[in-house]
């Protein structure tokens, strides 16, 4: 079970009784970290990049992301971040997450268009 969890102590002896409320936050070690990322985007247009961890209760984290050619990385605490792509082409998203004295890291391909045109649906029937 993870979270916060609060236990209420009570120690009774011959000359009385005394309570004290104890506070738990449980965590857990991080396993796995997925990127989430389209697979295509359009040149100068958004788009949500979000890094899924399991279990995800593993207590403070901090998201390094490196997006397409840069050399500094973007440091964050929130898992997900918007992202635009300026030039066409592959583009190489990378993200590493450090969670207590763990750090996992994954990397994605994204083709960036200057435009995209969706094929016909009865091509493929």
């Amino acid at each position: 079970m993870w979270g916060s969890t609060a236990w209420l102590l009570i120690g009774e002896n011959y000359f009385g009784s005394e309570t004290a409320t104890l506070y738990l936050h449980v965590t857990s070690q991080l396993e796995s970290i997925h990127l989430s990322a389209p697979l295509v985007a359009l040149r100068n247009k958004e788009v949500n990049l979000t890094a899924v961890l399991w279990p995800n209760q593993v207590g403070t984290v901090t998201y390094i992301w490196w997006i397409a050619n840069n050399t500094e990385p973007v440091i964050t605490l929130e898992g997900s971040l918007p992202c635009t792509f300026s030039r066409e082409g592959i583009s190489t998203v990378t993200v590493q997450v450090s969670a207590g004295n763990t750090i996992l890291q994954d990397r994605k391909n994204i083709v960036v268009h200057e435009y995209f045109r969706s094929a016909s649906a009865s091509l493929f029937i």
